[in-house]
């Protein structure tokens, strides 16, 4: 019987055994995947990080929550948005417009403020208030060339204009610089809808320049 001693005749010698001992399997230790530990730096991202670990949140309303801290954030951009564009306001100067078309007999038919005039003047200023303008150009239909601005501020807001002409066509231009000219002209006009520019004189030609 296992855990008592007895004598084994081996011959004529009598063998004497040690009782067996009883052994216990060792329990192996399970392992676990312990969940990142997500700092609290007092953002709203950490904050719906770490109760999203929580597995007795309501997913419906941490979504509602998240979408209600999405609004408040478009709100406090938009509001730092209308508060610098109100000091950039003050900011910008005149614009002189020192560009000229020409009719056919060389007499000047019109003035406007070129692009490359406008951008050396405004785009320091932009820096200063925390803004950014670009511009985007689309072909939302044939023949047709969408020009698109965007102020940015570096609060999250931005607005856009949008310009849509066909190719500034002409004797003397080709395919190529008659889609220039009106990209130019797309670009002018939006930078000085959103920065809401004032130039000196009427620019009333209707006509594309580059």
């Amino acid at each position: 019987p296992s855990g008592v001693g007895y004598d084994i005749a081996c011959g004529n010698k009598a063998v004497k055994t040690k009782p067996r001992k009883k052994v216990r399997a060792k329990a192996k230790p399970v392992k676990t995947t312990a969940l990142a530990r997500i700092p609290d730096d007092g953002t709203p991202i950490s904050m719906f990080a770490r109760i999203a670990q929580d597995k007795t949140v309501d997913v419906d309303k941490l979504g509602k929550l998240i979408q209600l801290q999405k609004d408040i954030n478009a709100l406090q951009a938009r509001a730092a948005y209308e508060q610098a564009f109100s000091a950039l306001q003050g900011a910008l100067p005149v614009i002189a417009k020192r560009g000229a078309i020409k009719n056919k007999a060389g007499a000047v038919q019109s003035r406007y403020a070129k692009l490359e005039a406008i951008q050396e003047t405004v785009m320091p200023i932009l820096q200063r208030h925390g803004f950014t303008l670009r511009h985007r150009t689309e072909w939302p239909r044939e023949g047709i060339i969408r020009i698109v601005g965007i102020l940015s501020h570096v609060g999250g807001h931005a607005e856009d204009s949008a310009f849509e002409a066909p190719a500034d066509t002409s004797a003397y231009r080709t395919v190529i610089q008659s889609m220039g000219s009106t990209v130019s002209y797309g670009r002018r006009y939006t930078t000085i809808d959103l920065l809401n520019l004032t130039q000196r004189g009427v620019d009333n030609d209707g006509q594309g320049v580059a």
